[in-house]
């Protein structure tokens, strides 16, 4: 979808309030069309923005919205489940939350291990990792 592409590009150009404007675009047209799996992926990039904006609560809401998503419809498990735990616990890391944060990439690795995702479940462990050791 356009919309979708279109905030992920601005996010990657670090142009956050343009990419909640095709976000939410594209959260609205997923919703209309009763695309589960794209509704999870525009809420987990919305949650990423609103991340990098620092309102980690409201990106930890869109997560929790998206993870209910996939654990509802194991649609595409590590779209809909696997990509906002990581982000989920990122935003929990950052609040301090750190044995939730890593509840959430041991959970979000083994779904990617489980889907072939190697090199995905590799960067969480990576995240794991370092928060455990940061204990």
């Amino acid at each position: 979808m356009v919309e979708g592409n279109l905030s992920e590009a601005n996010f990657g150009l670090g142009r956050y309030q343009r990419s909640l404007e095709h976000g939410e675009r594209g959260l609205r047209l997923r919703r209309q069309a009763q695309d589960l799996s794209g509704e999870a992926g525009a809420l987990t990039l919305l949650a990423r923005t609103w991340h990098a904006l620092h309102d980690t609560r409201k990106a930890i809401e869109l997560c929790q919205q998206a993870i209910a998503i996939g654990r509802r419809t194991l649609i595409i498990r590590y779209e809909t489940l696997a990509e906002p735990l990581d982000v989920l616990a990122i935003c929990q890391h950052h609040l301090g939350h750190t044995i939730d944060a890593i509840k959430c990439w041991q959970e979000a690795a083994t779904i990617y291990d489980d889907s072939g995702h190697a090199r995905k479940a590799a960067e969480v462990r990576q995240r794991l990792h370092q928060a455990q050791a940061a204990l």
